[in-house]
């Protein structure tokens, strides 16, 4: 776990993270800190599931959903159909945060001082994960709560 506290100026409202790193945490030439070794799917590693694996994303789709994606994705591990999600295809940021409360609407959102990195070979900095097969959903479809990303899945699945 990283050791943190918060300083919050009460006139201004501006939040100063104290973040301590943990000594298992060594500082690499990427400029980032690191716990142990890397590990990556291979090649050499079998399945469980010998069938083919589709996985369903769209702009719902953020944070350690996105993450999954990506990892996904990245590993050939399944086909992603749908629609790019909202969260970033290599990052997320999440856990060690803190409650603020905004000076002017008094609404209060938890800010996070983490950011978590997947290194992906090939992403685009600013966009989401991409989809294998893009789906785009008519105004029809849409009145007609048809599930298009769900039914081309399921397609898929009788064909192989």
């Amino acid at each position: 776990s990283i050791h943190y506290k918060n300083r919050i100026n009460e006139e201004t409202g501006e939040i100063t993270p104290i973040i301590g790193i943990p000594p298992e945490f060594e500082l690499k030439e990427d400029g980032f800190y690191h716990r142990g070794e890397s590990h990556r799917v291979n090649d050499k590693i079998k399945l469980n599931f010998p069938g083919n694996t589709y996985v369903l994303i769209d702009s719902g789709v953020f944070s350690a959903g996105a993450w999954l994606a990506s990892f996904v994705k990245e590993n050939k591990i399944a086909t992603l159909i749908g629609r790019e999600t909202t969260g970033h295809c290599g990052s997320t940021t999440a856990g060690i945060g803190t409650m603020v409360k905004l000076k002017h609407t008094l609404l209060e959102t938890n800010v996070c001082f983490i950011t978590s990195e997947y290194p992906i070979q090939n992403q685009t900095f600013g966009r989401g994960v991409l989809p294998h097969i893009y789906i785009d959903y008519t105004e029809e479809e849409v009145i007609e709560k048809k599930d298009i990303m769900l039914e081309r899945a399921l397609l898929l699945t009788k064909s192989n």
